[in-house]
């Protein structure tokens, strides 16, 4: 029986340019498909990270 290895949560920025010469829809669309593919771990780890950063500039 396999057992299923969690996968490490992705830490940074949730998006990342992937063309340079893309315009901003198709920016918008890959980001719009990473957000909507990402697990929900990733989801959580990706709001904890921006969530300390924003309290960071506050206090």
């Amino acid at each position: 029986m396999a057992t299923k290895t969690p996968e490490a949560p992705a830490s940074g920025s949730c998006y990342k340019k992937k063309h340079e010469a893309s315009n901003m829809l198709e920016n918008f669309v890959d980001c719009f498909d990473d957000f909507v593919q990402a697990s929900v771990d990733q989801h959580k780890a990706r709001f904890i990270n921006t969530i300390r950063k924003v309290s960071d500039l506050i206090i």
